[in-house]
C-alpha cells in the first residue's frame, strides 16, 4: 500500500508540470498567435498539492500507530479522491482552459481547446492513492509499528535506551 500511495503522489508531482491543455485562437480571431500551452499548474493547480499530501502520508503512515495511523490513512485515501476528481475535471473542461489561457491569446473570436492525457493519468494516480489509502483505513492496525525507541520521553525524562545506559553505569551486566 504504500509504494501504490507514492508512486500515485509521484506521477501526480510528474504530472503537473506537464501540457494539459493547448488553447489556440479560432478561425474568426483578429490576431494570429501562438497556442497557449496549460500545466496543471495553469487549470489545476491543487494537483501537483494533493500529490505532495500523498508523499508525505506515506511517511504519516510509516510513523504512526493505533488510531492516528488509521486518521492518516483517511486522509490519505480523501487526497487520492480530491486528486482524481480536480484532474478528471480539469480534463475535460473547456471553460476553465479557455480562461486560463485568455490572457496569453487576444481576445476575440472563439478558442479551440485539446487535452492531452496527462489529467487522465493524474486521474488515475488519484484513483490508486484512494484505494491504497482505504485498504490502508481496513488493514493498517495488522501493520508492524516502529519501535518504542522513537517515542517522546515519558515525564521523568527516562527512555529505554537511558534506562540501558544507566544500568551499565552502575556495573550491571546486561547479559546477565
Amino acid at each position: 500500500m504504500l509504494a501504490a500511495v507514492a508512486l500515485g503522489g509521484a506521477v501526480a508531482l510528474l504530472s503537473g508540470g506537464r501540457t494539459w491543455a493547448t488553447v489556440s485562437a479560432g478561425a474568426g480571431s483578429p490576431v494570429a498567435a501562438p497556442p497557449a500551452e496549460l500545466t496543471a499548474g495553469d487549470v489545476a493547480a491543487t494537483v501537483p498539492a494533493l500529490g505532495l499530501v500523498a508523499l508525505a502520508g506515506v511517511a504519516g503512515l510509516v510513523a504512526a500507530r493505533g488510531p492516528l495511523r488509521r486518521g492518516v490513512a483517511v486522509l490519505v485515501a480523501l487526497a487520492g479522491l480530491g486528486l482524481a476528481v480536480v484532474a478528471a475535471r480539469a480534463g475535460t473542461s473547456r471553460s476553465a482552459a479557455a480562461d486560463a489561457a485568455s490572457g496569453e491569446l487576444p481576445a476575440g473570436g472563439d478558442l479551440q481547446v485539446s487535452f492531452s492525457a496527462w489529467p487522465w493519468v493524474a486521474a488515475a494516480a488519484g484513483v490508486v492513492v484512494a484505494l491504497a489509502g482505504a485498504v490502508a483505513v481496513l488493514r493498517a492496525g495488522r501493520w508492524a509499528a516502529m519501535s518504542a525507541r522513537y517515542d517522546a520521553p515519558d515525564r521523568s525524562g527516562r527512555t529505554p535506551a537511558k534506562d540501558a545506559w544507566a544500568a551499565l553505569d552502575r556495573g550491571e551486566d546486561p547479559t546477565d
